[in-house]
């Protein structure tokens, strides 16, 4: 994740200090929605890694889980149906980095 956020315009002009809180307190949500990107061809599924891939029956073994991943797969058909790009993903990723509420005065 951060050699990824080097990456995005700007994020390395930054102190380090403001480098680390965006990645502190956006860290879930950048791997969420890698999660919903990683899902989007796949219904019903969420595909955490290449060999992990769970449906809702499967993903609902752990307490709690079932609210989660239900919201996570509402996400992943939104931007099945939005169409969502590659392009759109990735600038959606580093908006999520660089609004992430951190900020430092």
């Amino acid at each position: 994740m951060i050699a990824w956020a080097k990456k995005v315009p700007g994020f390395q002009e930054l102190t380090l200090h403001d480098q680390v809180q965006l990645l502190e307190s956006s860290w879930l949500e950048v791997l969420i929605i890698g999660l919903v990107w990683r899902s989007i061809h796949s219904p019903g599924k969420l595909l955490f890694a290449q060999d992990l891939i769970l449906d809702r029956n499967e993903g609902s073994c752990v307490e709690g889980m079932a609210e989660i991943f239900d919201m996570i797969l509402a996400t992943v058909a939104r931007f099945r149906a939005l169409k969502l790009q590659s392009e759109e993903f990735v600038c959606l990723k580093a908006i999520i980095l660089l609004n992430s509420g951190a900020f430092s005065f």
